[in-house]
């Protein structure tokens, strides 16, 4: 008996230390990409702003035989939101707003923090512009949380970087 009230002091005290660790660490986490496309800047925001394009592009799930729902239609013909099912989840994916600093994103899922999903599209030349996408979600203060907040960019940064490039293919293709 004496073992065992050691051995479970000495998790409880390795749990406290894990936990006061993981409370030093960032309670945000960002990946950043950016790739240089040779279209106008209203061609590429206007590509960002027409959800129905996201599909070709974007990378809504590994799984790429689950359909995704398109809904909450608006009067111009716009797609207000994305919602699609992955790993029994239900994903939603909407605008937040579009102002002088780029065009911002917002992706729920149901049980974990919403990433915040940033555009900005900086003038190189005439017809190039470097488009750059950051995203960013606040961790909790759990420790597995704030732990897994460390690999979070590369874990992101291989899909942003294939995104990028197929969305780079479609507004060149298109002039």
């Amino acid at each position: 008996m004496r073992y065992v009230k050691g051995v479970l002091l000495g998790l409880f005290f390795l749990g406290l230390i894990m936990t006061g660790i993981s409370l030093l660490m960032p309670s945000s986490v960002h990946s950043a990409e950016s790739v240089t496309i040779y279209a106008s800047q209203p061609r590429i925001t206007s590509q960002l702003h027409d959800l129905r394009s996201w599909p070709d592009w974007f990378p809504f799930s590994s799984d790429t035989t689950t359909p995704i729902d398109f809904s909450f239609v608006q009067a111009d013909g716009n797609y207000q939101s994305i919602e699609w099912r992955a790993k029994d989840a239900i994903n939603r994916l909407e605008p937040v707003k579009a102002d002088t600093n780029g065009l911002f994103f917002r992706w729920t899922r149901q049980g974990e923090s919403p990433l915040v999903i940033h555009f900005s599209i900086l003038p190189m030349q005439e017809e190039a512009n470097s488009l750059q996408w950051t995203i960013h979600t606040e961790l909790k203060w759990y420790p597995w949380e704030r732990f897994s907040g460390i690999f979070f960019d590369q874990q992101v940064k291989p899909s942003q970087k294939k995104a990028l490039e197929k969305l780079k293919t479609i507004l060149e293709k298109k002039g």
